[in-house]
């Protein structure tokens, strides 16, 4: 099996923990909390939240399944990618609405996925 497969498999798993739990604490929780925000609005954000944990832990298990499947190389591009567009996406909010790096590091993490992902691909 390759390595570069198999740790973005783990580290895309520990992006999932992370975003359920310390996301849950930090993000999910204040937001369900808030009271001025419209209710519709909090809850198509609190379910796009949701929406996110499903896609990263799907992602966890595609780079699972390629790390058995290696000649998956179309499904590992994609996940690559997408995780890859995801973390561009984070960088231009931040870079647009003025943020720290940090506030937003959600960057870190996309960004690690797919490094691992396009690392196992180019070591196929």
């Amino acid at each position: 099996m390759n390595i570069w497969i198999i740790s973005a498999a783990g580290f895309s798993a520990f992006t999932t923990l992370v975003h359920f739990f310390a996301g849950g604490a930090t993000v999910a929780r204040p937001l369900l909390d808030a009271k001025d925000i419209d209710k519709v609005a909090k809850l198509v954000n609190y379910f796009c939240w949701h929406i996110a944990t499903l896609v990263l832990a799907g992602t966890a298990l595609g780079y699972a399944y390629v790390a058995m499947a290696p000649e998956q190389t179309v499904l590992l591009l994609a996940l690559s990618g997408f995780s890859g567009a995801c973390c561009l996406l984070n960088l231009g909010i931040i870079l647009r609405y003025g943020m720290s790096l940090m506030a937003m590091p959600q960057w870190l993490l996309l960004g690690g996925m797919s490094a691992l992902g396009f690392a196992g691909h180019a070591t196929l």
